[in-house]
C-alpha cells in the first residue's frame, strides 16, 4: 500500500476583533432597553427583553456565535436570561461596578488574556456624581473580572480573583477622578493592550497595561495640552464625551466641549506623544460665553462647539464626529481626513438637526461597517454607509427601527484588526483511506512551543503543523505552551473506508429516449450528489454529456463517471396524403430524408412487407415505412393514398386556339363537383409558364401578356371535392394558332 501524508489541521481559534467577522459585538442593548442584532448579509434586526435603562454609556459582549453572554450599564451586569449577576446588582443609588448611567463610555468589556471564559469588566463614573451622586463622591476607574463558568454558566463577578488581590469589594480601583471616558488599544506586540483614560479637571490620559498576568495599576501618564476649569455649577462638561482609538494603535480621538483632538500614541510604550493635532475647534479659539446647557450662573467661556460622540473608518482613514452648538440646539455629524496636512480644513459635514436629542449623540460601527448614530427618546437609529470614503459617505436619518426608546449612548466596544485572545481548539481528522496522498490545509500559529504526543509517524513534535505518515487510526495529544499558560487538546485521527461503487460505461441513447443511470451500491448511510443537483441512487437523463456520483460517507467520497452520447433520428417525409385517378394508379413511394445524408445501413421494414429503399404501389391503402440505422434509432412515417374516377370529375380539352376568334381561345378545365386546388402549365422545356391563382384557373396561352409558341405543353391540376378528396391529373394540351 502507498502511504498518504497527512497533514495535522491545527485549528487555533483566535478570537479576532474585525469589525466584518467579530461576531463577539453582534448584539447591542442600550438606551430604554433597546435592542440591536447583527447577521451576517443582513440589516441589523430590533431585539427584545433587555432590562438595562441607561441614559448615556453601556457595553456588551457575545459568543463567538453572536449570542449575548452578558452586557451593562456600568453599574449593574445582566446575564443572558437579562437578570442580574449577583454580585454585579447596583441601581441607579448603588454603583455595584462603580461606573454611572450618565457617563458617556461608562465601561468597556476586553478579555482576559489566555482564559477564554474570562472578561475584565472596566467602568467609569460620571462628571455629574460628584455634584448630582447619592453620596456626592466620585470612583474614577475601576475593574472586575467576569468568570463565564460561575453561577450556573451564566457568569458572575469573580470575587474571589479581587479578594486574592487584597480588596473586599467585587472590583479594583485603579486612577481617582477620571472623565467620563475609557477605551482599550491594542499593544505594539499584538497581544497584549492598553486600558486608557482620562483625568477630570486636569491636562493627564493614564494607560493601563494588561497583559497575561493581569492588569498592571500603575498607568503611564502623558500630559497633554488642556488645563481644565471647573463650571460655578461645580464640574465641567469637558469630561463628557468620547475617546476612541484607531484600529493600528497609532492614534488615540479626544471630543469634548473643548473640541476634538487627534494624539499619536505610541502603543509600544502607552505614551501620548508630544505634539496633537486639532481636528476640531481649539483648546481656547472661537468662543462664546454661556453656560451649561445656557445656565446664565455659569460664565465659564467655552468653544462654540461641543464634540460628543466620534468614531473612526475601518480603514483607520477617516473621523466621524457628532457637534452640538451650545445655547442653540443645533448640531452636526462630520467627517474628517485623519491623514490630511490640515485636518480640521478636511472637515465635510454629512448632516445639520436641530434637536439637542441627536446632537449630542454616541456614533458606533456595526458588524455591516455602518456608523450608527444614537437618538435621544426616539425608537430610531440613523447612519452612516461608505463610510471609507470621504467623497461618498451618506448619512441616512432614522434608518433603523427599534423596538424600544433609544438615548445617547451606545455600547462601547474594543475595536481592533488584531487578534487579543488565543485559545486551543483542534479538529479531529477523519481520513480517507486511499492510495493517493492527500494534504490537509493546514491552519495555526508557530509563535508558541507545542509538544506532541505520542512519537509515532510524526514528522516533529515540537512543531504546530507536524506531517503525520497515515497507515492506522490514532490520538494525538498537543500541548500549547503561552506566554500565559499551557493549554491542552487531543487530536484524533480517524481513517475511513471508502465507499467503493462504479457507473455502467458510457451510453448511447436516440433522441427522444430517456435511461437511468444507477450506482452500483445501495445504502442509506451514505449521500448521493450527482452533477447536476439530484442526491438519489440513480437518475433519468435524455441529454447528452457528463454525468458524476460522487459518494460521500463518513466526509470520505468517492467519484465516478459516464458519457451519455444522443444519437439524432434518421426522420423522414413520404409526403402528403394524395389522391390519384383509379385508371392511372401508379406511385413510387420513398423516404425523403430531413437530415440523413449518408443512408447507408439503414434497415427499411414497410407496410407491404417490402424491406427496399421504395416500393411502387397501385392500389389505395394507408402506407407506411419504419427505418433503424446503424445506431438502433428508429423512427416511422406514413401517408394515406386514395382513388377517384378522374373522367366523372375533371374535363381536360387536348387543345385549343388563342388566337382571338372566341373559338375555344382558352385553356379551360371542365369541372364536376370539384375544387381546382393547383393549376400548373410547363412548356416543354420544364419552364413555368402558367399558374392559377385564386379563382382564375384559364389559361389564354400567354406568360406575362406573350403568347407562347405552338406546340405541346404539361399540365399538372389537383382538386378537391367536396369530401376534401384529393385528385392530381397530369397531361398534355396542345397550344394551336
Amino acid at each position: 500500500m502507498v502511504n498518504r501524508l497527512i497533514f495535522i489541521y491545527i485549528a487555533y481559534l483566535y478570537t479576532i476583533v474585525s469589525l466584518n467577522a467579530q461576531k463577539e459585538f453582534s448584539t447591542w442593548y442600550f438606551g430604554e432597553g433597546a435592542g440591536l442584532r447583527f447577521t451576517e448579509g443582513e440589516a441589523p434586526q430590533a431585539i427584545s427583553g433587555s432590562q438595562i435603562n441607561t441614559n448615556e454609556g453601556c457595553a456588551t459582549i457575545s459568543d463567538v456565535n453572536g449570542d449575548i453572554l452578558f452586557y451593562t450599564d456600568g453599574r449593574s451586569v445582566w446575564d443572558k436570561t437579562h437578570n442580574k449577576m449577583p454580585n454585579a446588582q447596583g441601581d441607579i443609588w448603588e454603583k455595584a461596578m462603580s461606573g454611572d448611567f450618565s457617563a458617556s463610555q461608562s465601561a468597556i468589556v476586553t478579555p482576559v488574556i489566555g482564559l477564554p471564559d474570562r472578561y475584565y469588566l472596566f467602568t467609569v463614573d460620571g462628571v455629574t456624581s460628584q455634584i448630582f451622586g447619592p453620596k456626592g463622591e466620585w470612583d474614577g476607574l475601576y475593574y472586575s473580572v467576569i468568570d463565564m463558568n460561575l453561577n450556573n454558566g451564566l457568569g458572575d463577578v469573580d470575587t474571589a480573583f479581587i479578594h486574592n488581590l487584597g480588596y473586599i469589594h467585587n472590583k479594583v480601583p485603579l486612577q481617582d477622578t477620571t472623565a467620563e471616558k475609557v477605551i482599550a488599544v491594542k499593544h505594539a506586540n499584538n497581544r497584549d493592550y492598553w486600558v486608557v483614560t482620562r483625568g477630570n479637571n486636569n491636562d493627564s490620559i493614564y494607560a493601563f497595561l494588561v497583559t497575561c498576568n493581569g492588569v498592571n495599576n500603575i498607568p503611564v501618564a502623558s500630559k497633554v495640552d488642556f488645563t481644565w476649569q471647573k463650571t460655578t455649577m461645580g464640574f465641567d462638561l469637558k469630561g463628557a464625551g468620547f475617546l476612541r482609538a484607531t484600529r493600528d494603535g497609532k492614534s488615540i480621538i479626544e471630543v469634548d466641549q473643548a473640541g476634538a483632538v487627534l494624539y499619536d500614541f505610541d502603543n509600544n510604550v502607552g505614551k501620548i506623544l508630544d505634539h496633537d493635532t486639532i481636528i476640531w475647534g481649539a483648546h481656547r479659539d472661537t468662543i462664546i460665553g454661556g453656560g451649561f446647557m445656557g445656565d446664565p450662573k455659569d460664565t465659564t467661556v467655552r468653544v462654540k462647539d461641543w464634540h460628543y460622540g466620534v468614531e473612526v473608518s475601518p480603514n483607520d482613514s477617516l473621523i466621524y464626529t457628532t457637534t452640538y452648538f451650545v445655547g442653540s440646539g443645533q448640531g452636526s455629524v462630520w467627517v474628517f481626513k485623519r491623514f490630511a496636512s490640515n485636518i480640521q480644513e478636511s472637515g465635510r459635514k454629512l448632516h445639520d438637526h436641530n434637536s439637542f436629542a441627536i446632537s449630542t449623540s454616541a456614533l458606533q460601527i456595526g458588524l455591516d461597517d455602518n456608523i450608527y448614530m444614537a437618538h435621544f427618546k426616539e425608537k430610531h437609529l440613523s447612519y452612516i454607509t461608505d463610510v471609507n470614503d470621504y467623497d461618498n459617505a451618506n448619512f441616512v436619518y432614522k434608518g433603523i427601527d427599534l423596538n424600544e426608546n433609544s438615548r445617547i449612548g451606545l455600547p462601547n466596544f474594543f475595536t481592533t484588526n488584531d487578534k487579543w485572545n488565543v485559545s486551543i481548539d483542534y479538529n479531529d481528522i477523519i481520513a480517507c483511506s486511499s492510495d493517493d496522498s492527500v494534504k490537509i490545509d493546514v491552519q495555526g500559529s508557530p509563535l508558541y512551543e507545542h509538544a506532541w504526543t505520542p512519537n509515532y509517524n510524526i514528522s516533529d513534535t515540537s512543531i504546530a503543523d507536524p506531517v503525520i505518515l497515515l497507515d492506522s487510526s490514532l490520538t494525538y495529544y498537543v500541548e500549547v505552551t503561552t506566554e500565559c499558560t499551557t493549554l491542552f487538546d487531543t487530536v484524533n485521527v480517524l481513517i475511513s473506508p471508502l465507499v467503493e461503487f462504479s457507473l455502467e460505461g458510457d451510453l448511447e441513447i436516440c433522441e427522444g429516449e430517456q435511461t437511468r443511470i444507477k450506482s452500483s451500491i445501495i445504502d442509506d448511510s451514505v449521500l448521493y450528489n450527482w452533477n447536476n443537483g439530484i442526491q438519489d441512487t440513480s437518475i433519468e437523463v435524455d441529454e447528452e454529456g457528463w454525468y458524476v456520483l460522487e459518494v460521500i460517507w463518513d466526509e470520505c467520497s468517492s467519484k465516478d463517471s459516464l458519457y451519455v452520447e444522443v444519437n439524432p433520428l434518421p426522420k423522414f417525409s413520404l409526403g402528403n396524403d394524395t389522391t390519384l385517378c383509379a385508371d392511372e394508379l401508379e406511385l413510387t413511394l420513398s423516404p425523403q430524408w430531413s437530415e440523413l445524408t449518408d443512408a447507408t445501413g439503414i434497415r427499411y421494414a414497410w407496410s407491404t412487407g417490402d424491406t427496399a429503399s421504395h416500393i411502387i404501389v397501385v392500389k389505395e391503402a394507408e402506407y407506411w415505412l419504419e427505418v433503424e440505422d446503424t445506431n438502433g434509432c428508429d423512427f416511422e412515417n406514413a401517408m394515406h393514398l386514395a382513388t377517384i374516377n378522374c373522367d366523372e370529375l375533371v374535363d381536360v380539352p387536348t387543345a385549343f386556339t388563342p388566337n382571338g376568334d372566341n373559338v375555344n381561345d382558352f385553356f379551360e378545365p371542365i369541372l364536376n363537383n370539384v375544387t381546382i386546388k393547383e393549376f400548373y402549365v410547363y412548356n416543354r422545356w420544364g419552364e413555368l409558364v402558367f399558374q392559377g391563382a385564386g379563382n382564375s384557373y384559364v389559361w389564354d396561352g400567354k406568360k406575362e401578356g406573350v403568347l407562347q409558341e405552338v406546340g405541346a405543353y404539361n399540365y399538372r391540376i389537383t382538386t378537391s371535392s367536396s369530401k376534401d378528396i384529393y385528385s392530381q391529373l397530369e397531361g398534355t394540351i396542345l397550344l394551336v394558332k
